[in-house]
């Protein structure tokens, strides 16, 4: 094969292309829980009610929303309500301090000063 036909070769190639964060189009569609992901939040205080698990304490990393779920004791919570200062908001960020609540079907074991990591 001589020089002219690799250039008129038309056979295409899949070549991989690496883009910095900083160069990609403000456009593109960002997941919404990307920036809900591996929240820690400490324990402060716990109450249980029917099912339902409510914890007082500190966002120590991350946010917490709405849905978000992590595992105590190879058991599931899913959040289902937060609350700062007695009102209900759907994300809890870093330094905030209110309440969680933890739907579950079991009763996790959660004492005070463990840190939850959420989903």
């Amino acid at each position: 094969m001589g020089i002219l036909e690799v250039l008129v070769r038309k056979e295409k190639k899949a070549k991989e292309v690496c883009i910095p964060d900083h160069a990609k189009s403000p456009d593109e569609p960002e997941e919404i829980n990307d920036f809900l992901s591996r929240a820690k939040f400490r324990v402060e205080g716990l109450y249980e009610l029917k099912g339902n698990t409510m914890v007082t304490g500190t966002v120590i990393a991350g946010k917490i929303g709405l849905g978000n779920k992590c595992t105590i004791s190879n058991i599931e919570c899913k959040v289902t309500e937060l609350n700062l200062d007695k009102s209900s908001v759907d994300v809890m960020e870093e330094g905030q301090h209110g309440v969680v609540s933890l739907m579950h079907g079991k009763h996790p074991v959660v004492k005070v000063d463990d840190i939850l990591e959420f989903e």
